[in-house]
């Protein structure tokens, strides 16, 4: 886990002065009244390390919004942060149950699923998710 924020921290850090190779956003709704949104998607290459190597990750932007639907599961998708912005929720991860409220943001392990369920009253549900998993090598 220490890795990952560590990874995490320095994508963050080094993105503006990083290589950057933009791919246009899309949105795809499923029948479960769950619409996915990319804003933005790249790989960005670190500088070279010590070793004289660097390493590439693609990194994207994007939201989850859950309408109507009570219940949806999000597949693993590399390591992510996920930020409620609207609605109240639970999340289920690794066998946790957490409730989320607006601000809310957590992290979640490559490979692993996440189930967002509605919580209360609310009927809809906003997530903001940014993911990060070693770029695919050329072909």
């Amino acid at each position: 886990m220490k890795h990952r924020s560590l990874l995490v921290s320095l994508v963050l850090c080094l993105l503006p002065g990083l290589s950057m190779a933009q791919s246009p956003g899309g949105s795809v709704e499923n029948r479960t009244g769950a619409t996915v949104f990319s804003r933005f998607a790249a790989t960005v290459t670190t500088p070279p390390a010590e070793s004289g190597a660097s390493q590439s990750f693609d990194v994207s932007l994007g939201s989850l919004s859950l309408r109507g639907a009570r219940r949806i599961e999000a597949p693993p998708m590399g390591y992510y942060l996920a930020t409620l912005t609207a609605g109240e929720v639970i999340t289920r991860i690794a066998g946790k149950e957490t409730q989320r409220h607006p601000g809310d943001t957590w992290a979640v392990n490559a490979g692993e699923a996440m189930t967002v369920q509605l919580q209360g009253k609310s009927k809809e549900a906003l997530l903001q998710i940014f993911t990060v998993k070693e770029a695919s090598p050329p072909k």
